[in-house]
């Protein structure tokens, strides 16, 4: 069975603690996951979705406003969910 890989996404995102607390949590609940941050431009927001590496994605500031047009019709979460932290791909 492949890793499941999830990613904080954003720009900047260096500072992010999502990967620590994420990858505590899976070790925690002895899940055989990762999760790492990725910094994606805001203007390549749209490719980077488009390569559906992550099974979810931890959404930052400023890709929250853009995320969610991006993703109707594709995740039922982005419907739901205006203020959109989390979103499973």
């Amino acid at each position: 069975m492949p890793i499941k890989s999830f990613a904080a996404v954003g720009h900047p995102i260096s500072q992010s603690l999502s990967p620590a607390i994420y990858m505590a949590a899976f070790k925690y609940l002895d899940l055989d996951y990762k999760f790492e941050a990725v910094d994606v431009f805001p203007e390549n927001l749209a490719e980077f979705l488009k390569s559906e590496k992550y099974e979810g994605l931890s959404v930052t500031i400023p890709h929250k406003e853009k995320i969610i047009p991006l993703t109707v019709g594709k995740c039922c979460l982005a419907r739901l969910l205006p203020n959109l932290k989390f979103l499973q791909v």
